[in-house]
């Protein structure tokens, strides 16, 4: 568990500052964004963001985090460049994560977007960078901007991020997404659920913070003990490029098919129930509930530009 403590400004103001950690979040920063993503939301190609460039530096692949940040900043007006991917890069050649991010910095670059597949690697960024840095995912740390869209999602459906029943299911060993939900999920008043393999328990550090809080919190190996009274079921997949070596490997075997969710599922729960999910769908999700009204995770993913247009003019320093 690696938080950040990147010094925001008062007031909920993160202009200038990283975005590495949600554990930087208290809810009236969080509310700050859902009002911006409101109006990027209303206005999403406004051109808030003309004459200004952002890095995305993606050491690791990505589908949905680096084309949304490709288009948030392309949308308002700015312009992008970096790397998807370290192939045809100086990686290749042995250069260090530092020297690469400190090249991107000298070319006046506005804010740098990083996703690495190494744990610490976003801080590791923003100590060496003059550009502020977001955390687009490091390793099976953080992924702090997909929580914030999840939590904004989240509220848009149920109204309240207070007197939910919230069930985690899957990988919250290795689930960045899941590390990020929970440290942001502290600033609340809910009951979680957190529903995994013994082998993918939550580490030890995110399980003793919320426990911390004011959140009643569960665990347990089966969704059937918590789903009658869940509101909302949060669903990832297990990480398999966490698992490295022959014992791994087949450990991921072992424990890729810990869950399957399907309509099944939906007799035994309440008939608003929301099932959310960061994607990509590694087959936990069967395909035939993704046209029940229960289905929410393309709606994540339509709240992404907006949610990351909010926070890339708050690091911009764009009031709107």
């Amino acid at each position: 568990m690696v938080m950040s403590e990147s010094g925001h400004k008062e007031g909920g103001k993160l202009e200038g500052k990283d975005i590495l950690s949600t554990a930087d979040y208290n809810r009236k920063k969080i509310e700050a964004v859902f009002d911006r993503a409101d109006f990027f939301s209303e206005n999403p190609r406004s051109g808030n963001f003309k004459h200004m460039a952002a890095a995305l530096c993606f050491f690791e692949p990505s589908t949905r985090t680096y084309t949304s940040f490709d288009l948030a900043m392309k949308y308002q007006g700015g312009v992008t460049t970096g790397f998807h991917g370290t192939a045809g890069t100086s990686v290749e050649k042995g250069e260090s994560l530092e020297d690469t991010i400190k090249t991107i910095d000298s070319y006046d670059i506005d804010a740098i977007i990083i996703r690495h597949p190494e744990a610490g690697a976003a801080a590791r960024a923003a100590d060496v960078a003059r550009a502020p840095v977001i955390n687009a995912g490091d390793g099976s740390n953080e992924h702090p901007t997909q929580a914030l869209l999840d939590l904004y999602t989240l509220f848009k459906r149920k109204g309240s991020l207070d007197g939910l029943n919230i069930g985690i299911l899957g990988d919250l060993k290795y689930g960045r997404t899941v590390h990020s939900l929970l440290l942001a999920l502290r600033n609340y008043e809910n009951t979680i659920s957190l529903i995994s393999p013994d082998a993918l328990n939550v580490p030890d550090a995110y399980s003793i913070d919320i426990r911390s809080s004011r959140n009643e919190v569960y665990e347990t190996n089966h969704l059937e003990d918590v789903l009658p009274e869940l509101d909302v079921l949060y669903v990832t997949r297990i990480q398999k490029e966490r698992f490295k070596g022959l014992e791994a490997e087949a450990e991921y075997e072992r424990l890729k098919g810990s869950y399957n969710i399907g309509k099944k599922i939906l007799s035994g729960a309440k008939k608003d129930l929301m099932i959310m999910h960061p994607l990509p769908n590694a087959g936990e999700l069967a395909t035939e509930l993704y046209s029940t009204p229960n289905a929410a995770w393309f709606n994540q993913t339509r709240n992404s530009i907006a949610v990351r247009q909010a926070l890339l003019a708050e690091v911009l320093g764009v009031h709107v």
